[in-house]
């Protein structure tokens, strides 16, 4: 065989490496096997085994990234610190390696700057001494971060703390990061440094291809893998030294190994960390590393470059943390926490009302919403969080939500003592109030205009227009969109004139002048934008700029529901302002046409589509209520504490869904453009299909950070969606769907602001037998829906459409597009009355059933909106209980039945749920379940079928023969 004659004794490195983060999305924060006991468990199993090795002879290493915060700061000192002082140790003696993570094993790639640095220098060292220089010293100058999520600029600031390497998935399953976006690597690229070059940003960084559990499957075991990559070497198809860096979780049961008869025990991939290095002891070849040495000799092998925003979730992207329901109510507040503190710093600075005692609670805000930002309080695991862990996120909302409040009251209460209210304007004709502005530092200097929402204003239906005076000179015209109890809404289109400060806020009862905006019951109309409306009241379409944009039926709710498409029933339409002020706003409501059966609950819609005189951009805003069916489906019920009663049939959910009207091509795909919260603009092309033959048709694409917009495409028309962050947010709002055309080769798309999609996953190029992506897919936990969180949920939103010519949004439209997201603060400076607030009533707790397990019972329910405390009644007769519980949580353990003592094994019970609010108002008791105490059902091994694990067996069995 010809050997490579500048390296005639190439090398196969291998890596383990171990990814620990003890604080989990669908596990409880105990010392179980529910909770991080399963990770202290393996971990300590995997510290043994190299141990063992080493003790052999054998160099064996690990590569160790821990988050900090919950694992290294709060749960290993106080459960397990022998952990700690055994990685110490080896670090110092074996030549492990301790590399970085993030302190909050924090979702980065949607952290603003001050967020990011501080998130990954307090990785590094911090007060509690739990970076990894203050336990370890010496470490690796590289980076895995969380669930692999990177966003351009991110690299310009890795490199700014010394970080000079990232290491991301090129995985042949769908637990990859990048694989799908780029060309295929050569086998010799695939295992060796890369070069990531973003020629929008200028940034660059090393980095290293990793692999996990899914990819020694993938290529059979590690030992084959190995051997193929040598024999390509002792060909001289491979020029190098390669490296095979494995890196997964550290709780992963893998690394332990799974409990198989003697006859299977020499199975690949079944007997755990022990196994895998015992396979490849004997090949002289082989050489263990860790990262930092091999990147000593061994420099990037080829360039690369991905514009997408990575993350290694379902559908490769952000699916498995942004698309849940329930997540957009949380990213909404978190924004609000980020908001309220830029505004205080913003109006303390102006007006010189610096307080140590605000500050003093800023800080504590911030330490909140670090801990708020971690991943694992959005979930990979879908459809739902633990009950346990969103119990725990609820908890740290309402402090950021308490502290920035305070903060922001706090700022605002000193401005208003520290001036002079000019209380005498008050008795002017058509005086309406002093009114405080302040400008959010996110927005843009310039632009068409933007709003202004004056909360608590009272009563002024009767106000079509209003005009903001400053001193004696100042007159700034606002035209008012819409007025009630709660808000008076008002936009202003003389940007330039709207400096923060203190105005006065007057009716103008000059005359209207003709408008050039118009509704009725079949158009909204301006000068730019046509929404068309069928007799039946569903949207026929919109044109923009004579051209049509949108197709029938978009911007309507959609819900996939088994298998059927769900849409409204008979929708209603009313003319709210007909456009005489210069704005025209349409009412469109209804109910969904759903069966109503076993009690299901139809849901509703209240959407507004406005449009002001001279603005290209449409405006939706609104509320949806999805409806609420019977939940029949029990997930997790091996693990009693986890699990929880759902309804499956729940597959896609779109609010408002955007069928684009322009078509792409092969040769000019459609152009993702996106904005992060570093503020950096870029794009992606969505080309999959280049690389992949087979992903032409993408049921679900988001692999785009959205701090306030989303732009696409097709190189001649361009469509941008931006969204008002005060009303509703989240950090990757918008999935796409593609569509290929076969009959003429162009390809359409949806989108679908705050709502999910799914489908089939993306095919992932592979040089093996793809066992293990079906294996993966099969066993994985992320590949699930995630529009169960959907029934019964109650979703606001509030977003802006514009469109563009070419392939890249404009200047001006770009501006527009923040300031809508981030419209100025603004408030009466008097007291206004507060809203009346509707007395909406209990309802009885949904999902209600119960499990036994650890010597005792687990009942479960789902959240109650306004409920204080739940209280279960339970019995060994229908109708005659004997044991009442109370909690505010929505899940409780007891094990025993007051009284009567222990519950019984085989025994069966009876139990009710009631959920009790402020003034003892109650929901009523839910109906009576029946249960038995039976025992959960053991799961041991992989769980993969058994037709695919013949496969598996057959393919190994091969390997090893031959």
């Amino acid at each position: 065989m010809p050997r490579n004659s500048n390296n005639p004794n190439p090398r196969v490195h291998v890596a383990f490496g171990f990814h620990g983060n003890l604080y989990h999305s669908f596990r409880v924060d105990t010392n179980d096997e529910a909770g991080f006991g399963k990770d202290i468990r393996i971990i300590r199993k995997t510290i043994s085994i190299l141990d063992e090795f080493n003790q052999k002879g054998l160099p064996v290493k690990g590569v160790w990234d821990f988050e900090n915060l919950f694992s290294l700061q709060e749960t290993l000192p106080r459960y397990a610190p022998d952990i700690i002082e055994n990685l110490q140790r080896r670090v110092n003696d074996h030549g492990d390696e301790a590399i970085l993570m993030s302190y909050n094993n924090g979702l980065v790639s949607a952290f603003n700057e001050k967020e990011f640095l501080d998130s990954m220098r307090w990785a590094i060292s911090n007060s509690q001494k739990s970076g990894i220089a203050d336990i370890f010293g010496d470490y690796g100058k590289i980076v895995r971060p969380q669930e692999m999520m990177t966003s351009p600029g991110n690299f310009n600031l890795y490199k700014k703390l010394g970080i000079e390497a990232i290491s991301l998935y090129y995985s042949s399953i769908t637990f990859d990061t990048f694989k799908v976006f780029i060309p295929r690597l050569s086998m010799e690229a695939a295992h060796n440094p890369l070069l990531y070059e973003n020629p929008e940003t200028g940034e660059s960084i090393t980095v290293i291809p990793s692999y996990n559990v899914g990819d020694l499957i993938e290529n059979i075991s590690l030992r084959h893998w190995i051997r193929k990559l040598h024999k390509l070497q002792n060909r001289g198809e491979i020029q190098n030294d390669v490296l095979i860096y494995i890196n997964f979780d550290a709780d992963d049961e893998f690394w332990y190994g799974f409990d198989f008869p003697p006859h299977l025990a020499w199975l690949p991939n079944t007997g755990g960390l022990q196994q895998l290095i015992e396979d490849i002891r004997d090949l002289e070849y082989v050489n263990y590393t860790n990262l930092s040495d091999y990147l000593k000799n061994h420099s990037p092998v080829e360039k690369i470059f991905f514009g997408q925003d990575t993350a290694d979730g379902s559908f490769n992207g952000y699916n498995s943390w942004s698309e849940k329901a329930y997540v957009h109510d949380y990213w909404t507040r978190l924004e609000h926490g980020r908001r309220n503190q830029r505004l205080q710093e913003e109006i303390s600075e102006q007006f010189n009302l610096i307080s140590p005692d605000t500050q003093q609670v800023a800080e504590k805000a911030y330490e909140a919403r670090i801990r708020l930002l971690s991943t694992t309080n959005y979930g990979m695991a879908t459809p739902y969080l633990a009950k346990a862990r969103e119990r725990v996120v609820e908890d740290l909302i309402e402090q950021v939500d308490s502290y920035s409040e305070e903060v922001l009251e706090q700022t605002f209460e000193a401005f208003r003592d520290s001036i002079d209210s000019g209380s005498s304007k008050s008795e002017e004709q058509n005086h309406l109030g002093q009114v405080l502005v302040t400008r959010d530092p996110l927005g843009a200097d310039q632009g068409e205009g933007l709003f202004l929402k004056l909360p608590g204003s009272g009563n002024h239906e009767n106000i079509s227009k209003a005009v903001l005076k400053w001193g004696d000179n100042k007159e700034i015209p606002a035209r008012v969109i819409s007025s009630n109890s709660d808000e008076l809404n008002l936009f202003v289109s003389s940007l330039s004139d709207l400096e923060s400060g203190l105005y006065d806020l007057y009716n103008d009862h000059s005359e209207n002048e003709k408008s050039s905006v118009t509704a009725n019951t079949t158009i909204l109309e301006n000068e730019s934008i046509r929404l068309e409306f069928s007799a039946d009241h569903r949207i026929m379409g919109l044109w923009a700029n004579g051209e049509k944009q949108l197709e029938q039926d978009s911007l309507l709710p959609m819900i996939k529901y088994k298998n059927r498409v769900i849409h409204l029933a008979n929708p209603e339409l009313t003319v709210i302002n007909p456009g005489d002020n210069g704005a025209a706003t349409i009412r469109l409501s209804g109910t969904f046409d759903i069966p109503l059966v076993d009690d299901t609950k139809p849901g509703f819609i209240d959407y507004y589509f406005t449009l002001v005189e001279k603005l290209p951009y449409l405006y939706v805003s609104g509320q949806i209520h999805y409806p609420e069916t019977p939940r029949v489906d029990l997930i997790k019920s091996d693990k009693p504490s986890l699990a929880r009663l759902v309804d499956k049939s729940w597959i896609e959910v779109a609010p408002l869904e955007l069928n684009l009207s322009h078509r792409a091509s092969r040769n000019k795909p459609f152009r993702v453009l996106k904005r992060n919260y570093l503020g950096v603009d870029s794009h992606y092309d969505i080309d999959y299909f280049r690389h992949s033959p087979q992903n032409l048709n993408l049921d679900n694409i988001n692999q785009h950070i959205t701090a306030e917009y989303l732009g696409v495409s097709n190189h001649e028309n361009g469509f941008a969606i931006g969204i008002d962050t005060t009303v509703s947010s989240n950090f990757a709002f918008c999935p796409l769907k593609m569509k290929h055309e076969q009959k003429d080769q162009s390809f359409s798309l949806k989108l679908n602001p705050f709502g999910t999609y799914f489908g089939r996953q993306y095919y992932q190029p592979t040089w093996s037998n793809g066992q293990g992506f079906r294996a993966a897919f099969i066993t994985g936990e992320q590949y699930a829906s995630a529009g169960p969180t959907y029934n019964g949920h109650c979703n606001t939103f509030s977003i802006m459409l514009s469109f563009f010519k070419g392939d890249s949004l404009p200047t001006a439209q770009q501006n527009d597009l923040l300031n809508f997201a981030h419209p100025p603060y603004s408030r009466f400076l008097q007291e206004k009355a507060e809203p009346a607030k509707t007395d909406t009533p209990l309802q009885i707790p949904e999902g209600f059933f119960a499990l036994y397990g650890d010597e005792g019972v687990y009942f479960h329910w789902e959240k109650v909106t306004g409920a204080e405390t739940y209280k279960i009644k339970c019995g060994k007769k229908s109708g005659e209980f004997l044991a009442d519980f109370e909690t505010a949580d929505t899940m409780l353990h007891s094990k025993s039945l007051g009284e009567e003592g222990p519950f019984v094994l085989g025994e069966t019970y009876y139990a009710v749920i009631e959920a009790e609010g402020d003034d003892d108002c109650s929901s009523g008791q839910s109906p009576e379940i029946r249960f038995t105490a039976v025992a959960p059902p053991a799961k041991s091994g992989p769980g993969v079928p058994l037709r695919l694990q013949l496969k598996i067996l057959f393919s190994s069995l091969r390997a090893r023969l031959f």
